[in-house]
């Protein structure tokens, strides 16, 4: 005689003594997942193999299970405790392990895709070579966690913790990571590929430097810089929050073609105190020579008090070309018929060149400034 759904008790037995006749009488039901197993207490219960697609297994003890192999597939498993669980191989497509306990847990060649993980805690677990594509696992922690050959593909990770965790061979690829914490993870082999790292702190990240494959959200703003020439000034006037300068020889570059702009990005670690630095440039394809630093419209990434600072400097060393240079670029900011460069272009450390001599900024000094400088 067949064993009634509402049968908990016994449904709970069999789980924890023979899991061939319960993956037998499961199979007999015509609807499995609505069986009750809300709350069951199966610690250190050995479930290799265990039939529970579609199951209600919402607060159930499974600490220190054997679940190798086991069928999870769209089981309710929200705040079950799985802390210390064997997961090797197992199918848990679909499945709802929000705020459920991972800590610990062994979770090896999984099926992962489409789970949800919220709010779950997977401190210090192993996941290791598992499918995980379209996870969805806002503020899920993965505190200490060892994460080796994993592709997270369409997952929604934002505001995870992966402090301290140990990411080998990882790829993200558009993947939402908004507020993220990486701190004190160490990477290798980390890729991210058209994710969205808005308010994601790499900086304390530790090992090898990730790679950064396509445009990737929140990394750092792509700036435009008209020349080659501006965007090597742009990183010689903006150092390291550490105040180490910042040169392009120092750090890694790739270069890509997108449209009519040169993808230009540089990539390493600050000499100063090993933090993980990245600029992304788009320069225009038919970008202008050196000296000249652009075109006739002003620039989009460095004012013209950076520009005047820049020219004084250029003068000291003898490199007039640059000072001249300069001095043009300031000029462009003024409107056409306008006497001086209006306060509003100015931004950061440029505003504070002009507000000890707001009149150097006036066309008719710059113009006479250049002049001199063009005079043998």
């Amino acid at each position: 005689m067949p064993i009634s759904p509402k049968d908990r008790v016994t449904w709970i037995r069999l789980l924890r003594t023979d899991v061939e006749d319960f993956n037998r009488e499961w199979g007999q039901l015509p609807a499995p997942q609505g069986i009750d197993l809300t709350g069951a207490d199966l610690r250190g219960a050995d479930l290799k193999g265990v039939e529970l697609v579609g199951a209600n297994l919402a607060g159930a003890n499974l600490e220190g299970c054997q679940l190798d192999q086991a069928s999870l597939s769209r089981a309710d498993l929200t705040r079950a405790r799985l802390r210390g669980a064997n997961l090797f191989a197992t199918l848990a497509e679909g499945a709802d392990f929000t705020e459920a306990d991972l800590s610990e847990a062994n979770i090896e060649v999984a099926n992962l895709n489409e789970s949800t993980v919220e709010r779950a805690r997977l401190d210090r677990a192993t996941i290791d070579a598992s499918s995980v594509q379209r996870l969805k696992g806002a503020r899920a922690s993965f505190a200490g966690a060892t994460l080796e050959k994993l592709a997270f593909l369409g997952c929604k990770l934002s505001e995870a913790d992966f402090e301290g965790a140990t990411l080998d061979n990882v790829e993200f690829w558009d993947t939402e990571l908004a507020r993220a914490k990486f701190t004190g993870a160490t990477a290798r082999g980390l890729t991210f590929e058209r994710s969205d790292l808005t308010g994601v702190n790499l900086g304390e990240l530790r090992g090898d430097e990730p790679t950064f494959v396509g445009e990737n959200t929140g990394v750092g703003v792509r700036l435009r810089a008209r020349s080659v020439a501006e965007e090597h000034l742009y990183m010689a006037l903006h150092p390291c929050a550490c105040g180490h300068p910042v040169a392009p020889g120092s750090l890694g570059h790739s270069l890509w073609f997108e449209g009519n702009d040169n993808i230009s990005v540089f990539q390493g670690k600050c000499a100063g105190c090993q933090r993980t630095l990245r600029l992304e440039f788009a320069v225009p394809a038919d970008a202008p020579q050196p000296p000249r630093l652009g075109g006739a419209a002003p620039s989009q990434i460095i004012d013209p008090g950076e520009f005047y600072l820049e020219s004084d400097r250029a003068i000291l060393r003898g490199d007039v070309a640059r000072a001249i240079a300069c001095l043009e670029e300031i000029l462009k900011f003024i409107p056409p018929g306008g006497g001086e460069v209006p306060a509003s272009a100015f931004t950061g450390r440029g505003a504070e060149v002009r507000s000890k001599s707001p009149l150097r900024f006036e066309r008719e000094l710059l113009e006479a400034r250049l002049g001199a400088y063009h005079t043998p």
